[in-house]
């Protein structure tokens, strides 16, 4: 589907499971204005519809959209789509949220607009929605970033999930720094599961901070009363905590954490930050349920090059409690300096304390440029697996990017898996007091479509070693092969790994085209092993391949590069 940007794509399970992804469509001569692209598919490929929605003011005047985020509405097959406008129109600036429902088959039924009470106040755009738990999903929080003529700001809204009937808004300055000379803006937003206000859940904004005049970005979490957008104070009378950055941190996803770090849960937070030595790395926070950090790491993409910095983005995170009991976590975001091409869209796969696992880097993407926005999660019996939405330039300006995968990360199509780099680092805080600068008013909008296009790049049934199970089971130790690089013509490699109890293995060796270099059967014995692989007949040219250790009770994999 042609578009300049996906930036959100769900699973669907109550019009019938499959995807439902929206983005933008580029102006052209013909049709200068953005316009919304919203398609919904099946599972097996099927498009059930595939539409570019266009938006008009009350007034007749054709406006610009952008930052799109959908999600199906629960209990009803409908979907929502939030997103800004904008539009220039005798020298004022339009600007605004807008907010649509869908009918299973694509067909605008509500459609309503959200600006800022004081009209010189406008909004630059949306960060993330989050569906209400606590009101089955007939309500949503959005989080986003408006701006006036002296500095930008964050703001949230509550809205009726059904009608677009708005519960309430706000725009705050956060007052950092003690001062109101900041940029700032809301980024993800998420309800508190933990914590609650007489019986009803408070809401948890994260977003990023610059001071005026200042280099470096910081970011913050803020909480806020779910029922009336009033501010939360903590014991200290501050609500919002800033989370500083030797140069530049950035926070763009968040989702709930049950797992317990130090006996507490909390929220996993996606983004990057900037290191002097690696360039932008991988990000992932955990803070607890008043916004305390937890634990902080983060993990500068494997390109196998100690020379070339990388710019590495996470912008998603969701949490997946697997069949041994475990939490696991899968952030999205892209790199620079990928694996397979240019820009590449990577997933991240972390154990519950953000370790990543072995060959938990993956990577997809052709060889020019590919983005990761959002990640979702099928554990329904016989489709399980990840979602990956994104975009990409390979065959025009700007295409809508979506990907199946195992939870091993296999797909079958333009993907590699590599051993991701863990790397802990502590966090300083600061805690400040914030204010609400303004309120919402809500306005109709009127909305016309017209059909798109698919273009299918690549679609496997099933896929061979394709796997759901963990790549480390609980209470095993991940194998690590020695000598790793490896020179080619050495004869002999060596695989460390532990067992819980006596069984036979399999031991193959893969390139990245799925082509069999060597394979060999070995006992292990219950504890440590370390197992002698004769390879002198592999003929194994310089690349990346993939040693896979294999039993009925055992599924491991490690990374080889031939050099």
């Amino acid at each position: 589907t042609n578009g300049t940007g996906l930036k959100s794509g769900v699973i669907t399970d109550n019009v019938g499971q499959g995807h439902f992804i929206t983005g933008i469509q580029s102006g052209s001569t013909s049709q200068p204005l953005t316009n919304l692209i919203a398609t919904f598919t099946r599972l097996d490929g099927t498009v059930v519809f595939n539409r570019i929605i266009s938006l008009q003011l009350p007034n007749g005047i054709n406006v610009n959209v952008n930052d799109v985020q959908g999600f199906e509405l629960k209990n009803l097959q409908r979907f929502g789509v939030i997103g800004t406008y904008a539009k220039q129109f005798r020298g004022t600036q339009l600007a605004g949220v807008f907010y649509i429902t869908l009918d299973a088959l694509g067909n605008v039924l509500t459609s309503t607009t959200y600006s800022p009470a004081i009209s010189s106040l406008k909004i630059a755009k949306i960060g993330g929605v989050n569906l209400s738990e606590q009101m089955f999903g007939r309500s949503f929080y959005v989080a986003g970033t408006a701006y006036d003529n002296f500095s930008t700001y964050s703001f949230a809204l509550n809205i009726e999930s059904h009608s677009g009937n708005l519960y309430w808004g706000n725009i705050y300055d956060l007052n950092i720094h003690g001062s109101n000379l900041t940029n700032e803006g809301g980024a993800d937003i998420i309800e508190n599961p933990f914590t609650s206000i007489n019986g009803a859940r408070e809401i948890l904004m994260i977003g990023n901070t610059q001071e005026v005049n200042q280099p470096h970005v910081d970011a913050y979490s803020t909480r806020i009363n779910g029922i009336n957008g009033q501010l939360v104070l903590n014991a200290n009378n501050t609500s919002t905590i800033v989370y500083y950055a030797p140069q530049a941190r950035w926070f763009n996803g968040i989702c709930v954490a049950n797992a317990s770090t130090n006996g507490q849960k909390g929220f996993m937070i996606a983004g990057s930050e900037v290191d002097f030595n690696t360039g932008h790395d991988f990000s992932l926070v955990k803070i607890d349920s008043l916004g305390n950090v937890l634990f902080h790491n983060t993990y500068p993409y494997n390109n196998y090059s100690s020379t070339i910095n990388t710019t590495d983005i996470l912008n998603n995170v969701i949490e997946r409690e697997n069949s041994f009991g475990t939490y696991e976590y899968y952030a999205v975001g892209h790199t620079t300096q990928g694996n397979i091409g240019n820009y590449d869209i990577v997933v991240l796969k972390t154990d519950e304390n953000g370790i990543a696992v072995p060959n938990g880097q993956f990577t997809y993407g052709t060889t020019l440029n590919e983005y990761g926005y959002d990640v979702g999660q099928n554990n329904t019996t016989g489709n399980q697996g990840l979602s990956i939405f994104g975009s990409s330039n390979a065959f025009g300006n700007g295409y809508m990017y979506h990907v199946r995968a195992y939870f091993n990360g296999l797909s079958g199509c333009y993907e590699r898996q590599d051993p991701p780099i863990t790397s802990p680092n502590g966090l300083a805080e600061g805690q400040y007091l914030s204010s609400i600068v303004s309120d919402f008013q809500s306005n109709s909008i009127k909305t016309s479509y017209r059909l798109a296009n698919d273009l299918v790049l690549c679609f496997n049934n099933s896929i061979t070693n394709g796997s759901n199970a963990r790549t480390a089971p609980k209470g095993e130790k991940a194998a690590t092969i020695s000598p790793n690089p490896f020179v080619a013509g050495t004869n002999y490699a060596s695989i460390e790994l532990a067992a819980e109890q006596p069984i036979n293995v399999t031991v193959s060796i893969y390139d990245m085209l799925g082509r069999n270099y060597h394979t060999s059967k070995h006992p292990l014995i219950k504890g440590s092993n370390n197992l002698t692989i004769n390879i002198s007949e592999a003929n194994m040219a310089v690349g990346m391949y993939s040693i896979r250790i294999t039993s009925e009770k055992l599924n491991q994999s490690i990374m080889l590069m031939v050099k």
